[in-house]
C-alpha cells in the first residue's frame, strides 16, 4: 500500500515538470491537466482508504472485544425497544472519533457510553467506583452534602438537583430541587460526567464544598459553601400540618420506605393530640425508585389484592400485574418483614401532592392510589417518565442503567412525557428568601385550604 500511494506522489511533481516546461508551451496542456487531475485523485481516494483502514482497526479491535460484547448482549437482550448490532455500532463510531483516548479501555468506555446516551434519557454507564457506593448496604449513608442529581437536559452540561435528602447539609444550605449547578469546588460542570461530578461532591467530613448555582427566578447565580457531614439516607418525613392531619413526605421509594412509614404513622399516631382525620401523602421531588418498593407503599392505602401497576416489556406487550400481596412487593427484599399496619392509611381519606419533579415510580404510586383510591391529586403536571431501568453489572467491574420496561396504570393510563395531571392545579409561586427568590410552600398551604374548607 505504501508503494502504491508514493508512485502517484513522485510522479505528480514529474508530470508537472514535463507538462508545463517540457511541452515547451506558455500554458499546460489540456490534456496534460487531465492526467494531473486523474493521478490527484488516485492519491487522495487512496491516502483516504489509508486513514479509514487506520480507524476501522480501532473500531474492529472495539467490536471484537470481550468487553464489547458483554455489553452489546446485555442491552440487546434487556432494553425495550428491539435494537441491531448496527444500531449499537453507530453511535460508538461517532463517540470513539470525536475525541482522543489514552488507552484502549478509555476508548472502550467513551464507546459504551456513546451507545447508552443515544438509547434514551435514562440509560447512563457507572465505574467500578460508581457500582462500589451504589452496592453500599442501605442505610449506611456517605460523606456528602445530601444531593440525589441528574444530567440537565440541554442544559450545557448542568447538573440538576433532584431532590436534597431530608435534614441533609444540602438541606440546611437552601439549596432546592430544580437548582441547576454550573460549578462544583470553582471547576466547571460543563462536559463532565455526572458520575464524577458526584464523586467531587463527596470528601472528608468537616470539608467546605464550594457550589455556584442557577436557580428559576434569580436574576445571577447563587453561591453556597456546603460542609461535608455523615448523610443518613432515609425517604420518609412526616408531620401533624393541621389539626388532624398527617403529612407524610416521601424522597425515594425503597425497600426499607414501606417500614419507615409505618413507623412514622404509629409516631405522629401518638404525639397528636386530636384524631387523625386525613391524610397527606406528599411525593413532590420524589424520582420514584423500585417498582417492587412501589406496589409495597400502595399497600398500605388499598385492600389487598389490588392492582397496582401493569409492566410493558421489551415485546410490547403487557408484562406483569403488580397487586397488593406480600408476594409481589417483597420480591426484590425476600428476606425482609411486612411489617404490620393498624390499618390507619386505610381509612383516612387521602390527599396526594405532586410538582414537575415527582417522576417515575412515583408517578405510577400517584396514579395508582387516585384510580383505586379515589385519591384527590394536587399540585403541577408531573415528569412524565413511565421507564422501568435495570442496572447491570460488568464483567469488569462496571456497570449500565439500562430502560427495560414502561409501566402504565392498571386501567390503562399511561403518564409517560405528559405526565399525571393534577384534579387541582397549584401554580408555583415565588417568594424573596436568604438564598436569593425561593418557591414558597404554597402547594401544601392551598391543599390545606382546600382541606379546610372542604369540612
Amino acid at each position: 500500500m505504501t508503494k502504491i500511494v508514493e508512485t502517484p506522489l513522485a510522479s505528480i511533481g514529474w508530470l508537472k515538470h514535463y507538462c508545463r516546461y517540457g511541452s515547451n508551451a506558455d500554458r499546460m496542456p489540456p490534456s496534460c491537466r487531465g492526467l494531473l487531475r486523474s493521478v490527484a485523485f488516485f492519491v487522495v481516494v487512496i491516502g483516504n482508504v489509508t486513514i479509514a483502514r487506520a480507524e476501522e482497526s480501532l473500531h474492529d479491535k472495539i467490536f471484537a472485544s470481550e468487553r464489547w460484547l458483554e455489553f452489546r448482549d446485555g442491552v440487546m437482550a434487556n432494553h425495550v425497544r428491539p435494537v441491531t448490532d448496527g444500531q449499537l455500532q453507530s453511535p460508538c463510531l461517532q463517540g470513539t472519533a470525536a475525541t482522543g483516548h489514552e488507552s484502549f479501555d478509555a476508548a472502550v468506555t467513551a464507546c459504551m457510553q456513546a451507545v447508552l446516551n443515544g438509547l434514551d434519557r435514562n440509560s447512563s454507564y457507572f465505574t467500578r467506583e460508581d457500582r462500589e457506593r451504589m452496592d453500599a448496604p442501605p442505610g449506611g449513608g456517605f460523606v456528602g452534602i445530601g444531593l440525589e442529581m441528574r444530567q440537565a437536559p440541554s442544559r450545557n452540561g448542568d447538573i440538576e438537583i433532584v431532590s436534597t435528602i431530608r435534614g441533609s447539609a444540602a438541606e440546611r444550605a437552601g439549596l432546592l430541587p430544580g437548582d441547576l449547578i454550573f460549578s462544583i469546588a470553582n471547576w466547571p460542570t460543563r462536559g463532565v460526567p455526572l458520575e464524577d461530578a458526584v464523586r467531587s461532591m463527596r470528601g472528608i467530613a468537616g470539608t467546605i464544598l464550594e457550589l455556584r448555582v442557577r436557580r428559576q427566578g434569580a436574576e445571577v447565580p447563587l453561591r453556597f459553601s456546603v460542609r461535608r457531614e455523615q448523610v443518613r439516607l432515609r425517604s420518609v418525613r412526616g408531620g401533624l400540618v393541621a389539626p388532624g392531619v398527617m403529612w407524610l413526605r416521601l424522597s425515594q421509594l425503597r425497600d426499607e420506605t414501606r417500614g419507615e412509614i409505618v413507623a412514622e404513622v404509629a409516631r405522629l399516631g401518638r404525639q397528636t393530640p386530636d384524631p387523625l382525620a386525613k391524610v397527606v401523602l406528599d411525593l413532590r421531588g420524589c424520582p420514584g425508585g423500585l417498582v417492587e418498593a412501589m406496589v409495597g407503599i400502595a399497600a398500605l392505602w388499598v385492600p389487598e389484592g389490588t392492582a397496582i401497576v401493569r409492566t410493558i416489556e421489551q415485546s410490547g406487550l403487557p408484562g406483569r400485574l403488580y397487586r397488593a400481596t406480600p408476594a409481589d412487593y417483597l420480591k426484590s427484599n425476600p428476606n425482609g418483614n411486612d411489617e404490620p399496619s393498624d390499618g390507619t392509611l386505610r381509612r383516612l381519606p387521602l390527599t396526594i401532592l405532586v410538582n414537575q419533579r415527582t417522576a417515575g415510580g412515583a408517578e405510577a404510586l400517584a396514579l395508582a392510589l387516585r384510580e383505586s383510591r379515589q385519591a384527590q391529586v394536587f399540585g403541577q403536571a408531573t415528569f412524565g417518565s413511565a421507564a422501568m431501568d435495570k442496572i447491570l453489572p460488568l464483567k469488569s467491574g462496571a456497570a449500565f442503567r439500562i430502560e427495560i420496561g414502561r409501566m402504565e396504570s392498571p386501567a390503562g393510563s399511561t403518564w409517560e412525557s405528559r405526565g399525571v395531571v393534577p384534579d387541582i392545579v397549584v401554580p408555583v409561586q415565588m417568594t424573596a428568601g436568604e438564598y436569593g427568590a425561593l418557591p414558597g410552600d404554597t402547594e401544601l398551604a392551598a391543599l390545606l385550604d382546600t382541606l379546610a374548607s372542604a369540612k
